[in-house]
């Protein structure tokens, strides 16, 4: 990471998946990444750059309310939410509606947390 900073970097995002440890390490198929994410922040604090975490909102968060405590946890101090998409209207070439996975729409995902 050293080579990184000393290469100009200034900022880095990490997805998050969940609000607590049991959710998110299953849910990446990482055995404790969460401590791998907390000395990258460490890291990343000591050199000054800025880490963020990025947040998909999804059924997995079953408690926003524990997701700031679970995140200063993990070093962060700042975070990102974004909503997955079903449907883009767009002439890029690479996006497909048939690539749509449409069981988890961002609907879906806002109305199960209200």
């Amino acid at each position: 990471m050293r080579a990184l900073v000393d290469a100009g970097l200034s900022s880095v995002f990490m997805s998050i998946d969940a609000h607590d440890i049991s959710k998110h390490e299953p849910n990446r198929g990482l055995k404790d990444v969460c401590q791998k994410i907390k000395r990258a922040n460490a890291f990343f604090a000591n050199a000054s750059i800025q880490s963020t975490a990025s947040i998909i909102a999804s059924r997995i968060i079953e408690d926003y309310d524990k997701l700031p405590p679970f995140l200063e946890s993990l070093g962060f101090k700042s975070c990102t939410f974004s909503c997955p998409l079903t449907h883009l209207e767009s002439s890029y070439l690479s996006f497909s509606d048939s690539s749509t996975d449409d069981s988890h729409t961002a609907q879906k995902s806002l109305s199960s947390h209200r």
